[in-house]
Protein backbone atom coordinates (compact mmCIF):
# COMPACT_ATOMS: atom_id res chain seq x y z
CA UNK A 1 0.00 0.00 0.00
CA UNK A 2 1.22 3.28 -0.82
CA UNK A 3 1.59 5.92 1.28
CA UNK A 4 -1.21 8.24 -0.37
CA UNK A 5 -3.40 4.54 -0.30
CA UNK A 6 -2.97 4.82 3.61
CA UNK A 7 -3.35 8.25 3.83
CA UNK A 8 -6.13 8.30 1.97
CA UNK A 9 -7.68 4.93 4.47
CA UNK A 10 -6.44 7.00 7.81
CA UNK A 11 -8.86 10.19 6.29
CA UNK A 12 -11.73 8.00 5.30
CA UNK A 13 -11.79 6.44 8.77
CA UNK A 14 -11.53 9.60 10.67
CA UNK A 15 -14.76 11.07 8.66
CA UNK A 16 -16.62 8.45 9.47
CA UNK A 17 -15.70 8.86 13.32
CA UNK A 18 -16.70 11.95 13.18
CA UNK A 19 -19.42 11.72 11.42
CA UNK A 20 -20.79 9.04 13.81
CA UNK A 21 -20.06 10.80 16.75
CA UNK A 22 -21.51 14.29 15.65
CA UNK A 23 -25.05 11.65 14.62
CA UNK A 24 -25.05 10.39 18.08
CA UNK A 25 -24.40 13.82 20.05
CA UNK A 26 -27.63 15.01 18.00
CA UNK A 27 -30.06 12.05 18.81
CA UNK A 28 -28.96 12.85 22.53
CA UNK A 29 -29.64 16.57 21.61
CA UNK A 30 -33.49 16.15 20.65
CA UNK A 31 -34.15 13.63 23.36
CA UNK A 32 -33.51 16.05 25.91
CA UNK A 33 -34.84 18.80 24.18
CA UNK A 34 -38.11 16.93 23.51
CA UNK A 35 -38.00 15.89 26.78
CA UNK A 36 -37.72 12.49 26.87
CA UNK A 37 -35.68 10.03 29.44
CA UNK A 38 -33.77 7.52 27.76
CA UNK A 39 -36.51 5.18 29.90
CA UNK A 40 -38.97 6.63 27.77
CA UNK A 41 -37.38 6.91 24.16
CA UNK A 42 -36.11 3.01 24.66
CA UNK A 43 -40.32 2.49 25.42
CA UNK A 44 -41.48 4.37 22.51
CA UNK A 45 -39.26 2.40 19.58
CA UNK A 46 -39.42 -1.15 21.48
CA UNK A 47 -36.62 -1.78 23.07
CA UNK A 48 -34.12 -1.49 26.21
CA UNK A 49 -33.31 1.38 27.83
CA UNK A 50 -29.67 -0.20 28.49
CA UNK A 51 -29.63 -1.06 24.24
CA UNK A 52 -30.82 2.51 23.55
CA UNK A 53 -28.29 4.12 26.03
CA UNK A 54 -25.50 1.85 24.19
CA UNK A 55 -26.72 3.36 21.14
CA UNK A 56 -26.60 7.27 22.08
CA UNK A 57 -22.95 6.53 23.86
CA UNK A 58 -21.63 4.62 20.95
CA UNK A 59 -21.41 1.45 22.18
CA UNK A 60 -24.12 -0.57 20.11
CA UNK A 61 -24.67 -0.63 16.29
CA UNK A 62 -27.64 1.62 15.01
CA UNK A 63 -29.16 -0.54 12.35
CA UNK A 64 -31.69 0.95 9.76
CA UNK A 65 -34.62 -0.28 10.89
CA UNK A 66 -34.18 0.99 14.29
CA UNK A 67 -32.91 4.66 13.11
CA UNK A 68 -36.40 4.74 10.76
CA UNK A 69 -38.42 3.98 14.18
CA UNK A 70 -36.56 6.63 16.12
CA UNK A 71 -36.82 9.24 13.58
CA UNK A 72 -40.64 9.00 13.63
CA UNK A 73 -40.74 9.82 16.82
CA UNK A 74 -39.41 13.44 16.22
CA UNK A 75 -41.22 13.66 12.79
CA UNK A 76 -37.70 13.25 11.43
CA UNK A 77 -36.31 11.12 8.48
CA UNK A 78 -33.46 8.54 9.51
CA UNK A 79 -30.72 11.03 7.10
CA UNK A 80 -32.08 14.30 9.19
CA UNK A 81 -30.49 12.88 12.32
CA UNK A 82 -27.97 10.28 11.43
CA UNK A 83 -25.83 11.66 8.40
CA UNK A 84 -24.26 15.25 8.44
CA UNK A 85 -22.76 16.01 5.09
CA UNK A 86 -19.01 17.95 5.80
Amino acid sequence: MSKVDLLSTIILVLHTFIKYNLSMKKLKELRLKNKLSVVQMASIVGISSTYYWQIENKDRRLYYELAVKIAKVFKLKPDDIFYDEF
